[in-house]
């Protein structure tokens, strides 16, 4: 069957209100800076509060927990909702009149199978072995928070469940725009990845304002974070195999003075370099192995040689100086 939505976005709801009024609304008043009751868990010390990053976003923050988040997250968070269906409450709780009019709005046609799969699951803290496990890329908490990773006890498709955590085999849970995906990073590589495919830019959301003087584009969110560790900032497509659209693409040209592509040496990293040197972006590719004769991507390279080495090969590629 088609099931046809509005195409309610993120910015279309901060130009009819602002991240102030929305958390307002499900918080009520509130002080930058001073702790309150966390709004989904039971809090008998308080320990939430809001602060502003250094772009000007209204972030809160779980001092308990150690998580950082948006006004959207917050919404996300309290009532346990989807991305879409996040944005589709904000709407209709402030009465922002985006999804009542079909005249005046646009239309994203969604294709659902008779099987439509909803993805549910139970969150868990982080332990030392999975911090560990993403130090090795040079990935930090406060990193994983930022880029909205969380770490997940057990995994349910269509209310069935599917995956449950254990040392030997952690599972992330990936959340970006209305992206979704679930990681099991030591798993047979064919049981990796679970998720909804939507075609998204992994990272857009979390670079700064304004026009760029460089932006990297590269495999995977792992290669975003690990970039990100040092001060690069960057890009991916929502799997490797999955190419921008036109349109992506000029939004990306757009963003940044230089723009330039990082990939491995295998066949999906070579397609890449390919497709995005016909828009005129160069690209360079790591030639590099493991010991296991493993072509290296940005974030393996990071943990097979350490960080300076990394550094020295962003170097010669003119990324870093």
């Amino acid at each position: 069957m088609v099931n046809i939505e509005l195409a309610i976005t993120k910015e279309l709801i901060l130009k009819k209100c602002s991240q102030e009024q929305i958390y307002s609304h499900y918080l009520g008043k509130y002080k930058i800076g001073s702790a309150m009751k966390c709004p989904w868990r039971e809090d008998r010390t308080p320990s939430f509060s809001l602060f502003y990053n250094s772009t000007g976003v209204l972030l809160w923050i779980d001092h308990s927990y150690h998580e950082i988040g948006n006004v959207f997250q917050l919404v996300q968070r309290i009532f346990n909702l989807r991305f879409v269906e996040t944005l589709k409450k904000i709407s209709v709780d402030l009465h922002l009149n985006t999804i009542t009019n079909f005249n005046n709005n646009p239309l994203v046609i969604s294709y659902i199978h008779n099987n439509p799969v909803e993805f549910s699951d139970e969150e868990r803290p982080f332990t030392s072995i999975d911090l560990q496990y993403w130090e090795n890329y040079g990935i930090s908490q406060k990193t994983l928070f930022k880029y909205n990773i969380f770490a997940i006890n057990k995994l349910f498709i269509n209310g069935k469940w599917k995956w449950s955590y254990s040392n030997s085999c952690p599972i992330y849970k990936f959340l970006d725009q209305e992206s979704i995906k679930y990681y099991r990073p030591l798993a047979p590589k064919h049981s990796k990845w679970k998720g909804n495919g939507v075609n998204i830019i992994q990272g857009w959301e979390q670079l700064p304002k304004g026009k760029l003087d460089m932006l990297v584009i590269t495999k995977a969110r792992k290669d975003i974070m690990t970039l990100d560790e040092l001060g690069i900032f960057s890009i991916a497509t929502i799997t490797e195999s999955k190419k921008f659209t036109t349109e992506q693409i000029s939004n990306i040209k757009d963003k940044a003075n230089i723009i330039v592509s990082v990939f491995d040496n295998d066949v999906c990293g070579l397609k890449q370099k390919v497709y995005l040197e016909s828009f005129g972006i160069k690209g360079f590719i790591i030639e590099e192995k493991s010991k296991l004769n493993k072509r290296l991507d940005i974030s393996d390279f990071r943990k097979e040689y350490g960080k300076e080495k990394l550094i020295n090969k962003l170097k010669s590629f003119k990324i870093l100086k």
